[in-house]
């Protein structure tokens, strides 16, 4: 899996310590990906925990985990699957659209608010809270 360019697992694993895991965001927290492709189908899922020393962006980057595989276009303009974003620190967990657009393999979060997951939203990142991505697609 390669998340906005950098190495972050082959095609599973998990990876913990210090590394830029996507646009904007260095962590020391662990993440967990699992990618794998059956026939034309891709499954993915990514975990990312904040660690103590996380910094979390801008507020102005939506965060975006790039997937080996390019998203086919079967007549859709996007594919989606299921985020989660857990603010443990009070105990809620925010239901979020993971969409992946045909063309790309880029996959993106979208809060309740319709605003792209980044720092600040849908809450403010805090050591332990965690963002989950589980989807599938078809690749081209």
């Amino acid at each position: 899996l390669i998340v906005n360019g950098t190495l972050t697992g082959a095609s599973s694993g998990t990876n913990t310590g210090d590394q830029n895991i996507f646009q904007n965001v260095t962590t020391n927290g662990t993440t967990v990906t699992s990618v794998s492709q059956t026939g034309t189908r891709a499954s993915v899922h990514i975990r990312l925990v904040i660690g103590a020393s996380t910094t979390t962006g801008n507020n102005a980057v939506a965060y975006q985990f790039s997937v080996p595989y390019t998203a086919a276009d079967l007549g859709q303009t996007v594919w989606s699957g299921t985020g989660w974003a857990r603010d443990v620190s009070v105990g809620t967990t925010t239901a979020c659209l993971a969409t992946i657009s045909t063309g790309t393999s880029i996959i993106t979060l979208t809060a309740p608010t319709g605003g792209s997951v980044r720092d600040g939203t849908p809450f403010t990142w805090q050591v332990g809270d965690f963002i989950d991505i589980t989807m599938s697609y078809e690749v081209a």
